[in-house]
């Protein structure tokens, strides 16, 4: 089980639907798996394997998506760091979290710590776009008890702890949800409820 599975199944089945509409750019389907393979086959090439995490220190944005779904394509984990945290807050998730790479924006990554305040850090990725490799990668099959993410609580009674959300948690609840809710095509303009693409929880 991989959540990046239910984009490749929502891909082959509905490749010119829809997928991620953002200021007024649409990706379908096949377009962002695509786009996400290639993130995902950077990321490999990096030298960063499954088990490893990533900070992603990105804004609500297209590239927030594609690097949550590259990074489960390989089994690394992503770490979300939102962009409105502060140099210290993020020092101490980064370094708490075991971050081996960070992937950040040129509009915020000035609130990323100096080099020595990242000392699990190998890289720092600064464009998406760079991470530039093989579209046809495929999601690699792992446990449905593997962490697929760690999010950080607020902390307002003490330091921020890591909750680790497995691909078994995040598929179920995509899938109770869109039960729940009845989505279908005409309710939701997503891909049917029985390919329904699993949401990536954003940084913010």
């Amino acid at each position: 089980m991989n959540i990046a599975q239910n984009l490749e199944r929502s891909a082959r089945q509905h490749a010119a639907r829809i997928a991620l509409v953002f200021k007024g750019r649409r990706w379908t389907y096949a377009e962002l798996d695509s786009a996400s393979s290639r993130v995902a086959s950077g990321l490999k090439s990096l030298g960063l394997k499954p088990g490893d995490r990533i900070g992603v220190h990105l804004p609500n944005s297209p590239e927030f998506v594609l690097t949550y779904y590259a990074a489960s394509k390989i089994g690394v984990v992503p770490i979300a760091l939102n962009v409105t945290y502060a140099t210290e807050e993020l020092a101490y998730i980064i370094a708490d979290g075991e971050a081996a790479a960070v992937v950040t924006a040129p509009a915020v990554a000035g609130h990323l710590p100096p080099p020595d305040r990242m000392r699990s850090v190998r890289h720092v990725i600064r464009d998406v776009a760079a991470l530039d490799g093989d579209p046809s990668l495929r999601a690699m099959d792992l446990d449905r008890g593997e962490s697929c993410g760690i999010l950080y609580t607020s902390a307002t009674t003490g330091r921020p702890k890591g909750v680790m959300l497995t691909h078994g948690n995040v598929v179920s609840n995509t899938w109770a949800t869109n039960h729940h809710l009845r989505m279908t095509p005409m309710t939701s303009g997503c891909a049917p409820s029985r390919s329904f693409t699993a949401s990536a929880r954003t940084s913010s």
